[in-house]
């Protein structure tokens, strides 16, 4: 996915950029490679369904 966003970034000379996804992104790997890129993002999680998985990546995301 990032290597698309990129591509769609420098194509249309595009200075900040803001993902926005649904929980199919939210992964250890996915979060670290948009923090890499220094990329803003919104992640959409199910609380009720995913609070463990949840607790744990918004502490990798605000630490």
């Amino acid at each position: 996915m990032l290597p698309a966003i990129d591509i769609f970034k420098q194509k249309n000379n595009i200075d900040k950029l803001v993902i926005v996804a649904d929980s199919g992104l939210l992964s250890y790997r996915n979060i670290t490679k948009l923090q890499e890129k220094e990329y803003d993002f919104i992640l959409r999680a199910r609380i009720k369904n995913e609070k463990q998985k949840l607790y744990f990546l918004l502490s990798l995301i605000f630490l």
